[in-house]
């Protein structure tokens, strides 16, 4: 549904909405990079694995980074290998 506004006051607040949006969204985005502290990435993946960390879960590919407290789970017939920094 596309809703045009007429006014340029309605078109100021829309704006100033869409800003204050996008201030909020990069505001936050070193507080999440801090609390996401990497430790190593996935070498090897088979088939399905996937990473838990706090309520966001995602599927792991070959070079992704894992994080501190992430939780990593594989499915059946599924494998992983992790190098950490210190390459152990």
């Amino acid at each position: 549904m596309l809703i045009q506004m007429q006014s340029s006051s309605g078109r100021t607040a829309l704006w100033k909405a869409a800003c204050w949006a996008a201030s909020m969204g990069l505001a936050l985005t070193p507080a999440l990079a801090q609390a996401q502290t990497g430790i190593g990435n996935a070498s090897k993946v088979v088939n399905q694995v996937e990473g838990a960390l706090q309520s966001n879960v995602r599927s792991i590919s070959v070079h992704d980074d894992v994080f501190r407290n992430e939780v990593i789970k594989t499915a059946g017939e599924s494998a992983t290998e992790l190098v950490f920094k210190d390459e152990t």
